[in-house]
């Protein structure tokens, strides 16, 4: 299947596809800090340390079921291996996706990249709970670096507390 042109394809290969795909652009600063270990000689067995996206705590991550191994070159000098891995702190899983180069294994990236902080402040949030869920929204559209979309959600909680400011200055007909 042909994504476009000069696009990757799943044809050339699963992960290459995922790894070059829309949502790897969206995240092109995410928190690369983790380290990759060989865990066992000639194996694609590894484990990754770094923060960890759900946490954030400062954790090793050790693959749990099968890993996808796919060929990079025909002659198997390189290999990308996924796995699922979990976090040693709080017990959740990432994807975690490295390469190994002969008898070593380097880190190429992970997923989930981490999550936003989307709390609303005390106030927005004693408003209307119909404002605060449309901040919320905004603040996790700036996270992924949706600016237009984070304006539009602002703009949705700037209606809403204009008509709860109409609904509250309108004169009750007392005769």
């Amino acid at each position: 299947m042909t994504i476009g042109k000069n696009q990757p394809t799943v044809d050339n290969g699963l992960i290459a596809f995922l790894c070059a795909s829309f949502a790897a652009t969206l995240w092109r600063e995410w928190p690369r800090d983790m380290r990759c270990t060989v865990l066992e000689a000639g194996s694609n067995g590894f484990s990754l340390t770094g923060t960890c996206p759900h946490c954030t705590s400062f954790s090793v991550f050790m693959i749990v079921g099968s890993q996808y191994a796919e060929l990079l070159t025909p002659d198997a000098s390189e290999v990308s291996i996924c796995a699922a891995m979990r976090c040693q702190s709080c017990l959740k899983y990432i994807l975690g996706i490295a390469i190994r180069r002969q008898h070593e294994i380097e880190y190429q990236e992970h997923y989930p990249l981490g999550k936003p902080d989307d709390s609303v402040p005390k106030e927005v949030a004693a408003t209307d709970s119909g404002i605060a869920a449309d901040f919320a929204e905004a603040l996790r559209c700036l996270w992924v670096k949706s600016y237009k979309a984070a304006v539009a959600m602002c703009r949705c909680s700037r209606s809403e507390l204009r008509t709860i400011r109409r609904k509250r200055q309108k004169p009750t007909n007392q005769d």
